[in-house]
């Protein structure tokens, strides 16, 4: 009978705790439940954010890529433009004139080289999230983004010379250093073959020569070579028989008209396509330089959440 008391008190208990735990279930299931949709909620929304702050990076590596090929490819541009004026049209003969008409096509030169450099830089590190080596990149460009508006205002400044009329008094008073002096002949050579003329100024400049030496140059022949104009001397100021002689042999007109005329024909042409290209590249690296800052700091701020 004792036992049997037992058993019951024992099973009684059993049932008792059984219908407890049953409560604490239905208590607990919503709770738990709920709670972890509220957990795997809040992990999808951290999850997007990654995912969405891991787009706006991967947009301004892509943006900040373009812009640099870009920047190269014009940059190239610069450089042929550079090349051509100081080759082709002996921009540097010219700085006797006003030293812009050298400074303006070196300083592009030296900027296109500059550009070129850095933007392979700037592609090449871009990936690498490191906001030192990309601050750096930031500095870099705001530098070719400085030189690039001088490089425009030197050109415009050239421009300016050019509209005033070419060119100084100096242009005819190294007529009689041509002999003395290497820099002045070279000088002289330079400007009279590249705009085929000969003298200073006037249709018959080549006569100015005459009145400082015996022949005219050689550079002021049609073909140049050594002693080619030597047969064009004083006596061929005479008759007219003899001046038209001359003219076959050597450019009449003087270097004045032609290098007003040249400048003002072709050079300008080139000038103003510097403009817009100068004009499109300084847009270009200043937006390069607003994303890269932008990078750096949407870097920084994925650093600190995570």
């Amino acid at each position: 009978m004792k036992n049997r008391k037992v058993w019951d008190d024992n099973l009684s208990n059993y049932l008792l705790r059984v219908n407890i735990d049953k409560k604490k279930k239905k208590k607990n299931l919503p709770l738990n439940f709920f709670g972890s949709f509220s957990k795997r909620k809040f992990y999808l929304t951290r999850h997007k954010s990654r995912w969405k702050m891991r787009f706006k990076i991967s947009c301004h590596v892509e943006a900040i890529t373009c812009l640099s090929i870009s920047i190269v490819l014009l940059s190239d541009m610069v450089i042929c433009i550079s090349i051509f004026l100081l080759r082709f049209y002996a921009m540097l003969t010219l700085m006797h004139w006003d030293p812009v008409f050298g400074f303006a096509p070196c300083l592009a030169l030296a900027l296109g080289i500059y550009s070129c450099i850095t933007s392979a830089y700037g592609c090449v590190i871009i990936c690498s999230r490191h906001r030192g080596v990309l601050a750096f990149f930031a500095v870099l460009t705001t530098v070719a983004f400085i030189a690039q508006v001088v490089s425009i205002l030197l050109f415009l400044q050239l421009n300016t010379k050019n509209d005033k009329g070419c060119c100084p008094p100096s242009l005819a008073g190294g007529l009689n250093k041509y002999d003395s002096n290497d820099t002045v002949r070279h000088r002289w050579d330079t400007i009279q073959m590249t705009y085929t003329c000969c003298g200073p100024s006037s249709y018959d400049g080549w006569e100015k020569w005459l009145s400082h030496r015996i022949c005219v140059p050689d550079s002021c022949c049609h073909d140049v070579f050594i002693g080619c104009a030597s047969s064009v001397k004083s006596d061929m100021q005479q008759t007219p028989s003899l001046r038209e002689r001359a003219g076959k042999i050597i450019n009449k007109h003087g270097c004045k008209e032609r290098i007003q005329k040249i400048m003002s024909e072709k050079v300008m042409d080139i000038i103003y396509a510097y403009y817009a290209i100068g004009i499109v590249l300084a847009l270009i690296k200043i937006i390069v330089v607003v994303l890269t800052c932008s990078y750096i700091a949407k870097i920084s701020r994925q650093h600190r959440r995570d």
